[in-house]
């Protein structure tokens, strides 16, 4: 029994460390950078800034937060509202991980008259084989110190825009791109002036998509008269739409198994999370043997 108790012992930091191998730890003092774009965030990587810009643009509607994946609110959607055209829909997180209903039934939406913004650093394969659309780093980077960190911009508009601001801020490069072959309208530019913001024609309605997310972060939009390039962005959805819609599915669920992944698959591709699992199982053998001699 007091064997037994001992293996017990043992077995409890093994599942401790498998709840909270993800866990990073945060230098005491210094402010919370993780990038959460939560439109309930106030640290300086959080999307309060942004979701209250978007609260006085559109001060007169209720903006409607969606906590399903977007196929099963799409359901619910055509069946609450009397007509399914005129709608906005906003999707700010640092990774679209939508799966292929999912991206369908995006693509059904836009398709239908709506229009879908969506800003963030990466999408899944099945956003990119639905839309035909995808996100990449810019093949050159460079910072002015060893951390990444230096002077980096956007801008509003193509080329040709008779708008020149820069809106900048000291953080990593702003330098991810549009990755697609089509010749679509330009909304946005990165600090190399390369497209990386599209707005695309799909049927009666349109998705705009954004990347270098960081920029709608709330250190970004706080420095200078940069939430003027937020209030840019939301200009391209319509200023009188049947209902605003904000997802907050996406950016709570990052890590969220693939529709061709396993729970097992997730484990091992985390290394924390691959030590405690061998290191759980290990010890549960130890259990096992001991009991039975």
């Amino acid at each position: 029994m007091a064997l037994r108790n001992y293996i017990i012992f043992l077995l409890l930091p093994a599942l401790w460390v498998s709840l909270f191998s993800c866990k990073k730890e945060r230098t005491g003092g210094l402010p919370d950078m993780r990038v959460t774009l939560a439109s309930n965030d106030a640290a300086p990587m959080g999307g309060k800034v942004f979701r209250n810009i978007a609260g006085e643009i559109f001060g007169d509607f209720v903006i409607e937060n969606n906590a399903q994946p977007f196929d099963a609110w799409y359901k619910k959607f055509l069946v609450d509202d009397y007509q399914d055209m005129g709608s906005a829909y906003v999707l700010v997180t640092p990774f679209v991980g939508a799966h292929k209903t999912e991206a369908e039934k995006m693509m059904d939406f836009v398709s239908n008259g709506n229009t879908m913004l969506v800003i963030t650093d990466g999408v899944s394969d099945a956003f990119k084989e639905v839309f035909e659309v995808g996100i990449k780093k810019f093949p050159f980077e460079f910072s002015s110190n060893q951390h990444g960190l230096s002077d980096t911009y956007k801008f509003l508009g193509d080329s040709l825009s008779t708008d020149t601001t820069k809106y900048g801020y000291y953080f990593f490069a702003l330098s991810s791109i549009i990755d697609t072959i089509k010749q679509e309208k330009v909304v946005a530019r990165n600090m190399f002036r390369i497209p990386d913001g599209i707005e695309i024609e799909i049927g009666t309605g349109r998705l705009i998509l954004v990347t270098n997310a960081h920029a709608v972060s709330n250190y970004f939009l706080l420095t200078g008269e940069n939430y003027r390039y937020a209030v840019g962005l939301l200009s391209h959805l319509n200023f009188n739409p049947d209902a605003i819609y904000w997802d907050e599915f996406y950016r709570r669920n990052l890590n969220r198994v693939g529709e061709d992944q396993s729970v097992f698959d997730a484990i091992f591709s985390n290394p924390a999370l691959r030590w405690a699992f061998w290191l759980l199982l290990v010890l549960c053998a130890i259990a096992i043997i001991t009991n039975l001699f």
